[in-house]
């Protein structure tokens, strides 16, 4: 990548200064002559007017060339002045700043005045000092934590180890922790599962907030079970049942209600399991279909044998088919009866709920679609369901569509009681007839949901369930309702799950990648995502993809390409060592040896690579919900934007610059190229030219910028955006 030139020079306030300085000497020169001459008599002061029009007329250039000579001097002088004893003193603050914040020792340099001098001896000292104590404390906690870090160790064993996949991610959907088994059941597509990203991006949005749903209010009134199961099909065609329940902690110092803050999935592959049913079910109704068939045969022979006046030679084949039929019928129901014994008959996976919670989010959803009023009615508090509340639900909120399209009603009532075995959940409205007719047609059509149709119809939903759909009405009291008889389960609610403690994670990762994954992180039970406006979201709360490009020259505009990006992840305020991306890229043109000598990249090496299309898509994924990082980004977002029309590709969220929020933070550093701001913050510096290093070693600066920028009052991304357009880095094109 090319550097801009440091900042050393003659700028604007070198030359006002010198201007104004030689103002003033000109100035009292001119003002000492008028009073000597205003002093002078008038015969003395006229021989001495006289002289000095001579003396101008005769020696006016040299009298500019002395006074533009002056002006040079006093340029100088006051540029020296200034970089000894003004600019070195700012330049000594920037560098203490930063030598407290760098993770090892950093010397400053000893220059400027004595008395500067005197000052980087007397803070180097205090460096040397802290960076001892500060080894003694390491040691110390090294020590203090080993315990701990065998604890979690043994925890990440044990994670991998288990067969059950397993994620946890806080209130906010990133990704606490998952087992290596989660990871290769869900990752089957384009993005592999990560710490920090948000579990959506495997997990069905909608059945995630759904269960989310149920979750929340089984907590709002403080039960016991706090768990919820579901079933989806995956892009892949994978069946995956997820069992989910949250992690809660209480607030001692105020109410008693506790507060979510994750949900751990355990998810199994149930993809042969409906496979397996699927075939049962065909089964089941060749069966049915056969043994109609055969029924059929025998009643039609048996009403024929009942008329009187059949002869005797006519009832001998009517029996014969009669035996047969049986017989048949009979090795159809043995071979039946073997099948079942052989093959278990597994009903489609249900869940256990209260119908109190099951009633409140449902109502919650219709209302937030329809816009009419629910009511919901349970007659028993502690009524257990055992349902796919999913689907159950899409089935109730279709029906209510209808009602609501066909009579324009404005509220509804959800009531259910337990009667006899079996649960009546009644979908009640008043006011309105219709014909059976067409309640059938609504029980039979693909139904319609809020986010829009979908295959299964109401039958579908009522088979699923064992159960059965009635339409009745009142006259007394002029309500007509959808009656689902459901079967109550015989077991009770599962036990009740006990709340994991929220681990602290230890300190970053070191610089380089880890050389296993990171498969959890509790800090981010802490996290806050940002909300709302995102220019106006903390620097701190964002999420942000670090990276670097190599190419083949320095002008995109001119031809050159991309030969290799490299790329990793900010995840809550953390560099995200395991979450990188790396890739080579065939330029499809020559590499110059210029080129070559820089980043050591040859065409050898680019020659099986992918063309620059995939890849740049492959980097929209990765950086997908993220804040674009790089230093002097004008350079790489220029080869970005020329792949636009080519590719179809288009990087259009914010982008920060750690060469021009450096010019922010650090104004008086000579230079802010990427290497010397790794000296200054104490920064590794790894193998340059090379797109992941360069990255990794980017993301551990833009981190290190964040508090130096937050003492200057720039804390959100729109006023780290303004304060980078007004640096002089800013003027740079490509």
């Amino acid at each position: 990548m090319q550097q801009p030139a440091g900042t050393k020079g003659f700028d604007r306030a070198t030359w006002a200064v010198s201007l104004l300085t030689l103002g003033l000497v000109i100035a009292w020169l001119a003002v000492s002559g008028w009073l000597l001459l205003a002093a002078l008599p008038a015969e003395d002061a006229q021989p001495l007017r006289a002289l000095l029009v001579r003396v101008w007329e005769s020696h006016g250039i040299l009298l500019l060339v002395c006074g533009f000579t002056g002006l040079i001097g006093v340029v100088f002088a006051v540029r020296y002045i200034r970089l000894r004893y003004l600019t070195a003193i700012s330049r000594l603050v920037e560098q203490l700043a930063m030598a407290v914040r760098a993770e090892r020792l950093v010397t400053l340099p000893v220059e400027g005045g004595h008395s500067q001098k005197a000052l980087a001896r007397a803070a180097n000292a205090l460096l040397e000092e802290r960076d001892t104590l500060r080894h003694q404390v390491q040691i110390v906690i090294e020590e203090s934590t080993a315990q701990l870090a065998t604890e979690r160790n043994q925890l990440a064993t044990l994670m991998a180890e288990l067969k059950q996949s397993i994620v946890v991610c806080n209130a906010h959907g990133q990704v606490l922790l998952f087992n290596a088994r989660a990871r290769e059941l869900l990752s089957g597509g384009e993005l592999p599962l990560q710490v920090g990203r948000l579990v959506t991006q495997w997990v069905d949005l909608d059945l995630m907030r759904h269960a989310q749903g149920i979750l929340s209010a089984q907590v709002a009134r403080l039960a016991g079970q706090t768990a919820t199961e579901f079933v989806w099909l995956t892009d892949r065609g994978t069946m995956l049942r997820v069992h989910m329940t949250a992690i809660t902690t209480r607030d001692t110092t105020a109410a008693a209600t506790p507060t979510v803050t994750g949900y751990v999935l355990m998810i199994n592959d149930v993809s042969a399991e409906q496979a397996l049913q699927s075939q049962r079910e065909a089964w089941l109704y060749e069966l049915t279909d056969f043994s109609r068939a055969r029924l059929s045969s025998i009643k039609s022979a048996i009403d024929a044998l009942q008329h009187l006046d059949i002869s005797e030679a006519a009832r001998k084949p009517l029996r014969a088919q009669i035996q047969a039929d049986v017989g048949l019928f009979s090795e159809q129901l043995r071979k039946a009866g073997a099948r079942a014994v052989a093959d278990l008959i597994r009903p489609w996976p249900l869940q256990q709920m209260t119908a109190g919670d099951f009633l409140s989010v449902t109502a919650r959803q219709i209302q937030s679609w329809l816009r009419v009023r629910v009511i919901v009615e349970t007659a028993e508090e502690d009524l257990v369901l055992e349902v796919d509340s999913y689907s159950l639900m899409q089935a109730l909120a279709h029906l209510s569509a209808c009602l609501v399209d066909a009579f324009a009603l404005r509220y509804l009532t959800l009531r259910i009681a337990s009667i006899d075995g079996q649960a009546n959940l009644d979908l009640v409205w008043t006011g309105h007839v219709m014909s059976t007719e067409t309640a059938m047609s609504w029980e039979l059509d693909p139904m319609v949901v809020e986010s829009g149709h979908i295959a299964m119809s109401v039958r579908d939903v009522v088979t699923r369930h064992k159960a059965q759909l009635l339409f009745d009405r009142t006259s007394t009291r002029d309500e007509s309702f959808f009656r689902w008889q459901l079967p109550l389960p015989n077991p009770t609610l599962a036990p009740t799950v006990t709340t994991p403690s929220a681990a602290t994670a230890s300190s970053a990762p070191p610089f380089h990648a880890a050389a296993r994954p990171e498969f959890f992180d509790f800090d981010l039970f802490r996290a806050t995502p940002a909300t709302g406006v995102l220019a106006d979201q903390s620097l701190a709360s964002l999420t942000y993809t670090v990276f670097d490009t190599e190419t083949t020259g320095l002008n995109p505009s001119q031809g050159d390409e991309i030969i290799q990006i490299g790329a990793v992840r900010i995840v809550g305020n953390k560099l995200r060592t395991s979450e990188v991306m790396e890739q080579l890229v065939n330029p499809k043109r020559s590499i110059s040896k210029a080129g070559i000598a820089i980043h050591g990249i040859t065409p050898d090496d680019v020659r099986e690579a992918p063309a620059i299309g995939p890849v740049l898509q492959q980097f929209k994924i990765f950086a997908a919900d993220s804040v674009l990082v790089a230093h002097n980004a004008a350079f790489d977002m220029r080869f970005l934007e020329l792949k636009e029309v080519s590719t179809g590709t288009r990087f259009d969220q914010p982008v920060l610059d750690t060469l021009l929020l450096a010019a922010v933070a650090l104004p008086e550093q000579p230079t802010h190229g990427l290497t010397a701001l790794a000296q200054y913050l104490g920064v590794p510096v790894a193998e340059r030219h090379h797109a992941l290093s360069d990255a990794l070693m980017t993301g551990e600066i833009f981190l290190k910028l964040l508090p130096l920028l937050a003492e200057q009052g720039i804390t959100t991304l729109q006023q780290a955006l303004d304060a980078s357009k007004k640096t002089y880095y800013a003027r740079l094109a490509y």
